[in-house]
């Protein structure tokens, strides 16, 4: 299994799973590729986010909303040889 976040590969377990304060709300689109054996899926949930990066040349951070934020999570998921890749 593979888990990247931000281009980052990270364990599973890691990353925005630590931070969600809510699970999938009911805006979902799915999309099945039943012959490659895949399917795809964006989802909004909630997070609690960290505070933003600072900007090198100004050396402040945009201010950081209170409360958890809208994340917007897509995935994929394939089945190959009947496991989970």
């Amino acid at each position: 299994m593979k888990f990247t976040e931000q281009a980052q590969v990270l364990e599973v377990g890691e990353g925005l799973w630590k931070t969600t304060t809510q699970g999938p709300t009911a805006f979902k689109i799915a999309v099945a590729d039943p012959i490659a054996g895949q399917v795809g899926m964006i989802v909004m949930m909630k997070a609690e986010l960290g505070p933003p990066p600072v900007n090198p040349i100004t050396g402040t951070a945009p201010p950081v909303p209170p409360g958890p934020a809208d994340v917007q999570l897509a995935f994929r998921l394939k089945v190959q040889k009947t496991q989970i890749i």
